[in-house]
């Protein structure tokens, strides 16, 4: 969760720095946080159609691979076009994983602790995460600078 709303906060200010248009701004967020919304129940049956940790792999690996993809291009259509890709393929993760902690603990009454947990994970990444991207990105203008 930290890598990508850190990837996003970077992608934020780099549409920013290049285009310093606000529509940019908006369709890049539209489409990278707006489209959880939107494509989160279609993604969720692919977990519960096939093998969940299958799933998660690949889900994994396709995202990761828009990541890389977006660190070697510099068009901000194109960053967007990318991020909205990842985030495509990161839906199936984040449903398939919740659906399998009721797997991964003992009793029935471990899983709403689990569940917490998971929680608590999410959200301190979704909190750090922007923090981190934001402080790449500092640094890169900083240096730009001097």
């Amino acid at each position: 969760m930290a890598g990508g709303a850190a990837a996003y906060t970077a992608l934020n200010c780099t549409v920013w720095d290049r285009t310093h248009s606000p529509g940019m701004q908006a369709l890049s967020l539209l489409l990278t946080f707006g489209l959880a919304g939107v494509l989160g129940p279609f993604a969720g049956a692919l977990g519960d159609r096939f093998d969940r940790r299958r799933v998660m792999i690949w889900s994994g690996a396709v995202a990761a691979s828009f990541f890389v993809l977006m660190a070697l291009v510099d068009g901000p259509a194109v960053l967007i076009a990318l991020a909205f890709g990842s985030a495509v393929a990161e839906l199936p993760f984040f449903s398939a994983s919740r659906a399998a902690i009721p797997n991964l603990v003992e009793g029935e009454e471990d899983v709403a602790w689990a569940n917490s947990l998971v929680t608590v994970g999410v959200q301190a990444g979704i909190a750090l995460g922007p923090l981190i991207g934001g402080q790449r990105v500092y640094t890169t203008w900083e240096s730009r600078i001097e």
